[in-house]
Formats: structure tokens, C-alpha cells, sequence
């Protein structure tokens, strides 16, 4: 968890202290508004952060969700 809020706010140190911060937070119901309560957090950081935690969630939920194909005439 602690990578991808630096990759997501662009700094080591500054990822490190946002992501303790967001520790505080039920991940699955946070807002963009508490997100910018944090620190260092302004809007578009928020809403990066935000985005990300969706994505993951919906990759979670839809991970049962995976087709294989495994030749053009089973496409059809």
C-alpha cells in the first residue's frame, strides 16, 4: 500500500506520510473530502487517491469476472 501512494503522490517522503495518514481511514468508505483533510492533500491528490482505492475495489469485485479464449472460432 505504502508504493502505490508514492507513485501516486510523486514523492517517497510525502507517500510515506500520506499513507500513514490514510491508515486512519475505513479505505472502502472514504471520501475525496476526507482524503483532503490529510495533510499535503489537496484536491487532485485526493481524487488520485480516491480513484485508485475504486479501481482496486472493482478489480476485487470483478475478479471472478475473467474470460479465456482460447481460439478465434470460440469467440463466436
Amino acid at each position: 500500500m505504502r508504493d502505490l501512494f508514492i507513485n501516486l503522490v510523486g514523492g517517497e517522503k510525502e507517500g510515506i506520510a500520506i499513507s500513514e495518514a490514510v491508515s486512519q481511514y475505513d479505505l472502502f468508505d472514504v471520501t475525496v473530502e476526507e482524503l483532503m483533510q490529510i495533510e499535503g492533500v489537496g484536491r487532485v491528490k485526493a481524487e488520485r487517491i480516491f480513484n485508485a482505492i475504486n479501481l482496486g475495489k472493482y478489480a476485487i469485485a470483478h475478479k471472478e469476472d475473467k474470460y479465456i479464449i482460447r481460439s478465434p472460432r470460440r469467440c463466436s
